[in-house]
């Protein structure tokens, strides 16, 4: 936008400015919003950090200056007749495609669990007619307040469990092993992730579903069956 940029030149009209004309190039304002959160991130750094901006500089995000704007996207989901078509799909070509599609399902009927979480799921998650865990995700970004994740466990996900449940491991899935680490986690999950999305494309493409089923989608499907 301006090579030569110096600090003093980023004031609010400039950053105004610079929007204009990434929304004139089609720049979604999400695409924006992250540029001018990079921005602000490296201004900050500059002045309270590594202090090398000049003194006089007038900061120009937050209150008189330049807002960034919030920006969600919306997520394309499937409608609940979609939903019911994958829970009750039976034509698959293989045993990698069911095992796949009930996977999703134990996602989707475990109120939307992430996949993550249901691959460090243990047995001794599961009490009575109930599974409780802790989210990795809020492990990961919290220090407090964390809460245990509590869900219900209806006959259609007691039937689930039993059917891709490996009792031999003390994990519920059995790709883990005791003493696992984060690295060996994100390793076994995106390998199995790509490896089951693969699989339910076939089923998304045979049933000619609006969204592909992802294994993600399986949280956006059981908020939508909430709402």
């Amino acid at each position: 936008y301006k090579p030569d940029v110096v600090i003093q030149d980023i004031t609010p009209d400039f950053l105004m400015d610079y929007e204009k004309s990434k929304r004139g190039k089609d720049y979604s304002p999400a695409t924006i919003s992250c540029y001018m959160r990079h921005l602000r991130s490296l201004i900050n750094h500059f002045m309270y950090a590594d202090k090398r901006i000049p003194g006089d500089f007038r900061y120009p995000f937050g209150k008189g200056g330049y807002t960034i704007k919030n920006y969600r996207k919306s997520k394309p989901v499937m409608s609940n007749a979609e939903i019911k078509k994958v829970v009750q799909f039976k034509k698959f070509e293989n045993k990698e495609q069911e095992y796949a599609r009930d996977i999703w399902l134990f996602l989707y009927r475990a109120n939307g669990m992430n996949y993550a979480d249901l691959i460090r799921l243990k047995w001794t998650n599961i009490s009575g007619k109930y599974i409780v865990f802790t989210r990795m995700k809020t492990e990961n970004t919290r220090k407090n307040n964390i809460k245990d994740i509590v869900v219900p466990i209806s006959p259609n996900l007691r039937k689930i469990i039993d059917k891709v449940g490996v009792k031999t491991s003390p994990f519920v899935l059995g790709i883990l092993k005791e003493g696992y680490t984060e690295k060996t986690i994100s390793y076994k999950k995106d390998w199995q992730q790509q490896k089951l999305n693969r699989d339910l494309k076939y089923i998304s493409e045979k049933l000619g579903l609006s969204v592909d089923l992802r294994l993600k989608t399986s949280r956006d499907s059981y908020a939508t069956t909430l709402k």
